[in-house]
């Protein structure tokens, strides 16, 4: 999240329309920055973001599931503030967690 934070007021401007960036144990994150803390930024600058597995699906982040997130595995977070792109990025999540972004 380091690099996130360096880019700030382009984030916050939204001139990055889709970003995406690694997450696991290693560099800021295996030193306990929180994964909760970055998706909350993120939002705050109107970004929508997904976790995606190593298999290719993607999840939402829901609030009520912060704390699961903290699992420090590998794996890819994609946000954007491009409608088209988060609707495509919707049709990715599979059907039984649609319901919940709805």
């Amino acid at each position: 999240a380091p690099v996130l934070r360096g880019c700030a007021k382009t984030l916050e401007k939204r001139l990055a329309k889709t970003v995406e960036f690694e997450y696991h144990k290693a560099g800021a994150w295996g030193t306990g920055e929180k994964l909760d803390d970055t998706i909350s930024t993120m939002r705050r600058y109107r970004y929508t973001c997904f976790w995606q597995s190593n298999a290719g699906w993607l999840s939402p982040f829901f609030p009520q599931c912060a704390a699961a997130y903290e699992f420090r595995q590998w794996s890819n977070v994609v946000c954007s503030t491009d409608p088209k792109v988060v609707t495509a990025l919707n049709m990715l999540v599979p059907t039984d967690l649609q319901a919940e972004v709805a």
